[in-house]
This record gives C-alpha cells, sequence and structure tokens, in this order.
C-alpha cells in the first residue's frame, strides 16, 4: 500500500507541474468491460497539447490503470452545438491489480474514441467513450507467475468529469 501511495503522489505532482496552465479534471463513472466496475480517477488535459493522462482507480477491485491518450481527433460535434465533443485516440495503459490472492500487472495501447457533453461553460461534462486495448503482462495466483495476454479487450465507460 505505501508504495501505491508513493506512486500516486509522484502522478498527481507530474501531472500539476506538466499541466499547471491546463485542465486537471476529476470524474467517476462506470467501466463496462471484462471486469465491470465503479471507479474514480484524475485527468490531465492540455489545450497545447493533443494528450490527456488519466489515472483510475477502482476501490471495490483494488485495482490502479493509467492511461495516455493522443487525442488525434478532437472536435466540436457541429458548428450549432459547441457543447459537444467527439474525439478519437490512440495511446497507452499500464495496470495493477491485487484482489483475494491475484496479482495483476499489465501494459498495452489503445484506440478509441468517445463524445464529451460539456455544460456549466465547459466545467463539467458527462462522457462516453469506447476503445480497443490489447493488452500483455504477469499475473500471479497460487504463489506462481504466469504471462498474461489479452489481445480482444474493449474497454467501454461512461461518467461525468469536472474540469478545473
Amino acid at each position: 500500500m505505501k508504495v501505491i501511495c508513493a506512486v500516486l503522489f509522484l502522478f498527481f505532482q507530474t501531472l500539476f507541474c506538466v499541466f499547471s496552465k491546463t485542465g486537471i479534471g476529476f470524474q467517476g463513472g462506470y467501466d463496462f468491460s471484462s471486469r465491470p466496475a465503479w471507479f474514480v480517477s484524475v485527468t490531465a488535459r492540455s489545450d497545447l497539447y493533443p494528450w490527456v493522462v488519466s489515472m483510475n482507480a477502482y476501490p471495490q477491485k483494488n485495482m490502479i490503470s493509467v492511461f495516455a491518450d493522443d487525442y488525434f481527433v478532437n472536435e466540436t460535434f457541429t458548428p450549432l452545438s459547441k457543447n459537444i465533443d467527439y474525439y478519437l485516440f490512440w495511446g497507452v495503459s499500464a495496470g495493477f491489480l491485487s484482489d483475494d490472492g491475484l496479482i495483476e500487472a499489465s501494459t498495452g495501447c489503445r484506440f478509441g474514441g468517445g463524445l464529451d457533453f460539456f455544460f456549466l461553460q465547459r466545467h463539467v461534462s458527462f462522457f462516453c467513450r469506447g476503445a480497443w486495448n490489447p493488452y500483455f503482462g504477469a499475473k500471479k495466483t497460487d504463489g506462481n507467475w504466469k504471462g498474461l495476454a489479452r489481445p480482444l479487450s474493449f474497454p467501454c465507460s461512461a461518467g461525468v468529469r469536472v474540469w478545473f
């Protein structure tokens, strides 16, 4: 637990240093993946760079995941509705799970897209997104380490973000 707290501290410190003149958002939502669960997250996004960095915590699963996504398309849906954006991204992911004797560490790539619905002068957004996220790693069950490969992982999520 001390290692996870140290990693979280360094992650947030890096976010605030790198993205000090940009948006920091906190979000909550539901992940409709092969392991569905509620999550809370912190997200950093910049108008200067297309990258969005997120760290999700899934309390009921003792899991943490980190995403760094390049929004290579990030546009307003129509000129008449400036509060709806769509985006396409590619990126990388990493995750760590520790639950009932199972330990799992993984990394992978992501390709996906989503919609943002903004309110209150773009300080609150409802989002939905989906991705193809193949990953590999290692898992430990019953004291033995084994390889892990999931080429068919399609996490989808929806939730609310509050931007500062």
